[in-house]
């Protein structure tokens, strides 16, 4: 009897501790505030190659880019990148080039390296310009 009960005591202590998982965003939202059409960016790798895939925007547009959870992309990463890019000059996005060329291939307006704690600081909401 007295085993039941500490089973069920440290049952009760376990269950009553799980770790909850708070909030968990699915998304962040990119708004395009300029008046130029622009590519909306990431860096993907394949083996020791890159490039940059992204998304049109025109002005006053908006994107959500999509995870099942960026709060868990956190866990092994310390940050992400996005980049704006010029459509005049932007890399052919079915093929991978080395890293060190993707800034010679893109015409990038601007980089955003960002955490965790950046995208909570902006209620995951990246506004360009």
């Amino acid at each position: 009897m007295k085993k039941i009960l500490v089973l069920l005591m440290v049952s009760f202590v376990i269950l009553s501790s799980r770790c909850d998982k708070g909030e968990c965003h699915k998304s962040i939202t990119f708004i395009n505030e300029s008046s130029d059409t622009i590519i909306f960016g990431e860096r993907y790798h394949y083996s020791w190659n890159c490039n940059l895939a992204g998304v049109s925007l025109t002005p006053g547009m908006s994107y959500n880019h999509s995870r099942s959870c960026w709060e868990d992309y956190f866990i092994n990463n310390d940050s992400t990148e996005f980049f704006v890019i010029d459509p005049s000059m932007y890399n052919e996005t079915t093929k991978f080039y080395d890293c060190d060329s993707v800034y010679e291939r893109n015409l990038i307006l601007r980089e955003y390296n960002l955490t965790l704690m950046d995208l909570q600081s902006t209620n995951f909401i990246i506004t360009y310009p």
